[in-house]
């Protein structure tokens, strides 16, 4: 109702279509999700349209069209201003490794620790991807640093345990 309301005071506000697009992601309404982020790309921006670019980018994600949400990414990382502008670094390398180019995700996983060094997800793709490569040192500077930043999970345990094996330790 709210974001209704914001949108018969302005029809245009880029804001009010994005989070009217989120309550339809949430309702499993995919195709009215699709036409309000389409809105909001297209509206008056109060704030960032980075925020837009990421919610929409994000979508496309989940909807496995990975191709599509790089290149909301890529804008949103180019906003200097954007507070979560490492959060979009690190969406552009979810894109790249799952069109599987990794020296793409690679890059932008650490290009996203450096503006944020404690970005946890980041540092676990980091080491998965350094264990792939069996750079085994490297893979466990990020699983400690990942496990320094966030609770630990089954695929951070999981790594753990195969690193902690490689080096010998029971």
């Amino acid at each position: 109702r709210a974001f209704s309301r914001a949108l018969d005071m302005d029809v245009r506000s880029a804001e009010a279509h994005q989070g009217l697009a989120l309550v339809h992601q949430l309702n499993g309404e995919r195709d009215l999700a699709e036409a309000s982020f389409k809105r909001a790309l297209k509206g008056r921006f109060d704030l960032s349209e980075a925020s837009v670019q990421v919610s929409y980018g994000r979508f496309l994600l989940q909807e496995k069209r990975y191709e599509e949400a790089l290149p909301h990414f890529v804008s949103a990382s180019k906003d200097i201003e954007y507070p979560s502008r490492a959060n979009a670094i690190y969406l552009i390398g979810m894109s790249a490794l799952n069109l599987d180019d990794k020296p793409r995700a690679l890059g932008s996983f650490e290009h996203a620790l450096n503006l944020n060094p404690k970005h946890a997800k980041a540092s676990i793709e980091l080491a998965a991807l350094h264990f792939e490569n069996r750079e085994y040192a490297k893979a466990k500077k990020f699983l400690d640093a990942f496990a320094a930043n966030a609770d630990q999970s089954p695929r951070s345990l999981l790594l753990g345990i195969k690193l902690e094996r490689i080096f010998g330790n029971k």
